[in-house]
């Protein structure tokens, strides 16, 4: 959970920002999740997050793993990008929101998760 402010050393937090996740045997790439409040909308900014090692952004998914921490339940994410972080980075989720649930689904029931 690593906002752009602590990105440009404009802030910190107190608190633990990460959860780190035991290795999946049907994770094909280690992926770090940035999921904030916020999207990135700036090219820059977006490449300073790569450069830390964060490949996706997703804003729900810090909030459901802190829970399960919380209450000790294993929890794990599974993603279909939509978009890049640029200015028409809400524009594209839009386009692409049903693509992307619908490759989701596929996958969840060729593994047969649902």
């Amino acid at each position: 959970n690593y906002e752009i402010s602590a990105l440009y050393e404009l802030s910190y937090s107190p608190i633990s920002y990460e959860i780190l996740a035991r290795n999946s045997a049907d994770v094909s790439y280690e992926t770090i999740t940035n999921s904030s409040n916020f999207i990135t909308t700036d090219k820059k900014s977006a490449l300073k997050f790569f450069e830390r090692g964060y490949f996706l952004e997703n804003m729900e998914f810090f909030a459901v793993l802190k829970v399960a921490q919380k209450f000790q339940i294993s929890a794990y994410g599974i993603f279909c990008t939509t978009n890049f972080c640029d200015s028409n980075a809400h524009a594209d989720f839009l386009k692409n929101h049903a693509a992307a649930k619908e490759n989701l689904t596929k996958y969840l029931k060729a593994k047969a998760l649902i």
